[in-house]
């Protein structure tokens, strides 16, 4: 059977908006380095598909095999994914992006992890897409939100590269959001780029992140970026656990701690004026974690993305 994947509002409606699949207006700018990064994905993945609402519950969890490959006229990847499902029902979705695309409308660094998507669009589904590589692995993202600003579903597929023998030791965090949780407690500290949007050039960054609890037994967390050689950035906030979820409500900001070593962070609601920040991390190996944050400015277009190794220098011992 041939079936789009994709998330679906609770009226049967698409949110499909976006690069790849779908339409709608784009920030415009010049990513120099991306294609040549997000041509990196080329290749057989297999692995498992997740699907969940907008307050991370999960609605489906499928195994899956995808197939990257490139195509001319005009230049781009064509991206196959088969969801396998229970009585032998095959959902395929073919998703097509031109080099033009990943150029101007997104950011994608030489390992291949990228983030694409439109500017945010006030009153209007749109829908982000992102990915963590590693190698061999991969973490792929798909944010999808209503017209009212809130996030109305996540899907997350893990996935290796087909017939490689994964080296890697597989921290405890990837078959538990309770196990990612104690992980991400501690310092961590990393280094990466940002790329700006309208210019397209990238600027060396340095990380860091403390999350502990504070005297309160409420959890506090410091985190910085800095600009090697220039500026630097601190922001602090606090956070309450509710079980797989961490809630910074004085950031706006709800962080899903999710199965497979992967967290999600996003505004609980896109507000105009307020700018907001898209994020997924992926645990690669104890201690280890790629970060990707996709920034917006108050008038809901996107300014940046940030690409980071980061590394934990310090746990913490409860």
């Amino acid at each position: 059977m041939d079936r789009r994947w994709m998330v679906r509002g609770e009226d049967g409606g698409r949110w499909d908006r976006g690069i790849g699949g779908g339409s709608g207006p784009f920030a415009e700018g010049s990513g120099r380095m991306s294609w040549s990064g997000f041509v990196n994905n080329v290749g057989e993945w297999e692995g498992r598909r997740v699907l969940y609402n907008g307050n991370g519950v999960e609605l489906l969890d499928v195994s899956t095999s995808a197939r990257v490959e490139r195509v001319d006229d005009p230049e781009g990847v064509r991206w196959r994914t088969e969801a396998y499902r229970e009585g032998g029902e095959v959902d395929i979705e073919d998703v097509e992006w031109t080099r033009r695309d990943v150029d101007l409308y997104g950011a994608a660094v030489e390992s291949g992890s990228y983030s694409l998507g439109p500017s945010a669009i006030f009153g209007e589904n749109f829908k982000i897409d992102q990915g963590a590589v590693a190698s061999d692995v991969r973490v792929c993202a798909s944010y999808a939100y209503d017209w009212e600003g809130k996030l109305s579903g996540l899907i997350v597929a893990r996935e290796r590269r087909t017939n490689v023998v994964q080296r890697a030791i597989e921290p405890s965090a990837w078959n538990s959001s309770a196990a990612l949780f104690d992980y991400y407690l501690g310092t961590w500290e990393g280094s990466g780029i940002i790329t700006h949007r309208q210019s397209g050039r990238s600027i060396d960054v340095s990380s860091r992140i403390r999350l502990n609890f504070n005297l309160n037994g409420n959890l506090h967390q410091v985190s910085s970026l800095s600009v090697i050689g220039g500026q630097h950035r601190e922001v602090q906030s606090t956070a309450a656990r509710d079980g797989s979820i961490l809630l910074f409500a004085n950031a706006g900001v709800q962080m899903f701690l999710l199965p497979g070593g992967v967290s999600i962070a996003s505004p609980i609601i896109i507000t105009r004026g307020e700018p907001f920040v898209v994020e997924l991390a992926f645990l690669v190996r104890p201690d280890e974690r790629i970060r990707i944050a996709r920034c917006y400015n108050a008038d809901g277009a996107w300014m940046n993305t940030v690409f980071l190794q980061e590394r934990r220098v310090a746990s913490l011992n409860r």
